[in-house]
Order: structure tokens, then sequence, then C-alpha cells
């Protein structure tokens, strides 16, 4: 396995993304077929994007959050997933690359 991207509470299992393959190969695993590593870190990640939405966090105290808040996107991203303007941006009115390469075409096809 590579990564948990989702939980089905309800049905007690996890969309997995395993290693060497592509989004056509996900899978939904019991937990039971997981890892309690896996699980836990899927687990304290999504509340830690829940508990900062709209604004930014992670990364060593003294140091920049390492994710951003997308106000377009509505979620969190890697920082490197904004420009150098955008990251100094604040969050509420910050958008990440894919937003800003869309209002360019849009600009240009006016």
């Amino acid at each position: 396995m590579q990564e948990v991207l989702a939980e089905d509470a309800e049905q007690g299992r996890f969309r997995i993304r395993w290693a060497g393959f592509g989004a056509e190969h996900d899978s939904w695993e019991p937990e039971a077929n997981i890892s309690p590593e896996l699980v836990a870190g899927f687990r304290t990640a999504k509340r830690a994007r829940r508990e900062h939405e709209g604004r930014d966090y992670g990364g060593a105290a003294g140091h920049r959050p390492t994710q951003l808040w997308c106000s377009a996107c509505r979620v969190h991203l890697h920082r490197d997933s904004f420009s150098a303007l955008q990251r100094r941006s604040e969050a509420a009115g910050r958008t990440c690359l894919r937003h800003a390469a869309a209002r360019a075409r849009a600009k240009r096809q006016q």
C-alpha cells in the first residue's frame, strides 16, 4: 500500500492507492487489511485538515506552514502548489496554480 485516500466509515473500509500503480488500480479494503499506523495517520491528517479549514497549517514551530488553504478549491494543498505571490497572500483570498492558470486562459480568450 502507498496511501489511504478515503474512508467509508459505514462500511468499515478504506480506499487505497497501491504503490507503483495509478488511480485506476485504487481499491476499497476492509480496515482489518490495513496497518493500524496507516489508518491512524490518515485519521490524524483528516482531523488536522478539518480543524484548520480556511487557514494554513503544518511545518515545524517557527517555520512556514507546509499546507496552505486554496480559497477556490476549499482544500489544503502543499505550498508548492502556489505561486510565490500567492504564498504571501492571506488564506481567504489565495488561489492555487491550477486556478491561476485557468484565470490566465480565460483572460487570453477575452
